[in-house]
């Protein structure tokens, strides 16, 4: 069920995992106080652009693969007492407090994962699953003594579905021959540990496929993967 206010007024949700299955839990949900205004959800393909010479006929886009969405939203934390009467008997911590346990829940890496944690994201009907890209806080508010009392933290996730990394891990099983087709910022380490989950193989990969230098690889090339003892 999801949490509400007297009114039908219902309260966005973080919750907050340790793993990508969403299995296990970092705690009870994180509450909004105060939600949104709204929110923006950015979609975007990723094509092959070809060189061509000088007065050739344009040729027709490669698609290559459609990136994972983007989550946009601001939350504001507020201590003035402005919001207390939308949250009757809330207990309001000191602002750097507040941000800090948001940060501690939703954001901060983590030694034992050896990353920062995935989320589930709950408003309504929209529910979306991923991870921070980045966080922004801006403070708008100050008391006499220079002392923060309102801010708004600009966040921005990328999506991640659940269980997309064990499906991927499957797909990716070191006893079939796999292809890819280098995007910007691909390594070969990096493919390499994707489909092997062992990075070390890249030397093996680059003779195979007689890179040079395995250390820049050309954007829109192709990379075969065999399978390797």
């Amino acid at each position: 069920m999801l949490p509400s206010i007297p009114g039908g007024l219902v309260k966005l949700m973080i919750l907050s995992y340790s793993d990508s299955g969403l299995s296990t839990s970092n705690g009870p949900p994180y509450i909004t106080l105060i939600n949104p205004a709204g929110f923006k959800i950015g979609h975007k393909v990723t094509y092959s652009h070809k060189t061509q010479g000088m007065g050739q006929t344009p040729q027709p886009l490669l698609y290559l693969n459609t990136c994972p969405s983007i989550l946009n939203f601001d939350f504001l934390f507020d201590t003035t007492g402005a919001i207390v009467d939308l949250n009757p008997g809330a207990v309001f911590e000191p602002l750097d407090q507040q941000i800090n346990d948001f940060f501690d829940y939703t954001f901060n890496f983590s030694g034992e994962t050896h990353r920062i944690p995935f989320l589930q994201i709950i408003w309504g009907p929209t529910i979306f699953t991923g991870t921070f890209t980045n966080i922004t806080v801006e403070y708008k508010l100050v008391d006499p003594t220079g002392t923060p009392i309102r801010a708004v933290l600009h966040c921005r996730f990328k999506e991640s579905p659940p269980n997309s990394v064990q499906a991927d891990t499957q797909m990716s099983s070191p006893d079939l021959t796999h292809s890819r087709v280098v995007v910007a910022g691909d390594t070969l380490p990096l493919l390499c540990n994707e489909i092997y989950q062992d990075a070390s193989y890249y030397v093996q990969v680059a003779q195979v496929n007689n890179l040079a230098n395995f250390r820049k690889l050309q954007v829109g090339s192709t990379i075969y993967f065999p399978p390797l003892d």
